[in-house]
């Protein structure tokens, strides 16, 4: 038996992993595999194993990528042995019959598809992969734990989902949930690959480079209408330059653009999305979907930001500035390590004595079968 529990948080980025105790994961993962075209039984590579850059173009042109975890969730069986298998026995080297392991879920996965997906979820793990003990945590409570907060709102923005959900002593208010209609840290990236001409298909643009050069180009402004003011009464057009992996040396004009689509988290209309709404409106309705004056301060009081796309330079004090004017005593809580927040959390649960209460046993899904252990730990 390993001595602490494996933690995995599986985004639509990378994977993170490594045990709880550990200050952050020892092993993070792309969110890719990668297959023979021609052949759908032939072996699934991930990681390390899938060679990038310009010499493998003749390669790519034989495979295609997989992006197996897509809104939360992996789309196949089979996609998910190949990544469970990988993460225990080639990142980690433990074995899973020997192992507890604490998986992070995504609380924008709908209330109708959760269910049958924990079902799979679990049939796997326990049947297949012979696991000895598992816990399902969404990633805003995760997020929460690692901010040493029981009572707090968590704003997440990744790779493909972005959202806002309330936490109330420790547990996410599932009613509380709020999608945010604006954009993605994807959408970010394909807007970038358009801007400097690096045309790539969206599941290429992981792959070239483009996310890095995203988070240095981009940023959102304080203040959006001087923002364009300055650009509009610029005397000579700057750029920018980058050398990405595929392509080599690219100059980019520093423009408008690099603020105007940010301004989406704010103002969804802005590049036309009806009826949207920022991302601080999102937090106030998450709050009074709480429906709970008792707790509504402390909600206020504690924003916590996680994922990587809330590392976009300007947005933390944007966010702030925007809530003080709803909210004057509200507080954002933005770590430079927003990025990794889950894992973080889950690794101080993971370290609980009290974690194994919150698990799931290979010995109790033997006995008592799925349906019993779905409705003891209230994952219906």
């Amino acid at each position: 038996m390993t001595q602490f529990p494996v933690v995995l948080d599986l985004g639509s980025h990378t994977f993170k992993v490594g045990l709880a105790s550990e200050d952050a994961p020892s092993n993070i993962v792309l969110n890719r595999l990668a297959q023979n075209k021609n052949d759908t039984n032939s072996e699934i590579m991930i990681g390390d194993l899938i060679p990038v850059g310009n010499w493998n173009r003749y390669w790519r042109g034989l495979t295609r990528l997989i992006f197996p975890v897509q809104s939360g969730m992996i789309s196949e069986e089979k996609y998910l042995n190949a990544i469970m298998k990988h993460l225990f026995y080639n990142e980690l080297r433990v074995s899973p019959d020997e192992s507890s392991l604490l998986m992070s879920e995504c609380p924008a996965v709908s209330v109708e598809e959760m269910p049958s997906y924990r079902r799979k979820m679990i049939n796997y793990l326990m049947e297949d992969l012979n696991l000895r003990e598992v816990s399902f945590i969404p990633t805003s409570t995760l997020s929460a734990f690692a901010q040493g907060e029981l009572n707090a709102v968590v704003v997440e923005i990744g790779e493909e989902t972005n959202h806002v959900s309330s936490v109330v002593e420790g547990r996410t208010v599932s009613e509380s949930m709020m999608r945010m209609n604006s954009i993605s840290g994807l959408a970010l990236s394909e807007h970038m690959s358009n801007i400097s001409q690096v045309y790539a298909t969206q599941r290429e643009i992981r792959e070239y480079g483009i996310g890095e050069m995203k988070k240095d180009y981009m940023y959102v402004a304080l203040d959006y209408e001087k923002e364009m003011e300055q650009f509009n009464s610029q005397a000579k057009l700057q750029t920018k330059s980058y050398d990405l992996p595929s392509s080599g040396p690219v100059e980019v004009p520093f423009t408008a653009e690099a603020c105007k689509y940010t301004e989406a988290l704010f103002n969804p209309n802005i590049i036309g999305i009806e009826n949207g709404i920022g991302v601080h409106e999102c937090i106030l309705q998450s709050i009074k979907k709480v429906n709970s004056d008792s707790v509504e301060s402390k909600l206020y009081r504690s924003i916590i930001l996680s994922g990587g796309s809330t590392l976009l330079t300007g947005f933390d004090t944007r966010l702030r500035e925007e809530m003080i004017e709803l909210i004057p005593d509200s507080k954002i809580r933005a770590s430079p390590e927003r990025g990794n927040l889950p894992w973080i959390g889950g690794s101080i649960i993971g370290s609980m004595s009290n974690f194994q209460e919150k698990c799931i046993t290979r010995d109790q899904f033997l006995e008592e079968g799925i349906d019993m252990i779905l409705q003891k730990f209230q994952l219906l």
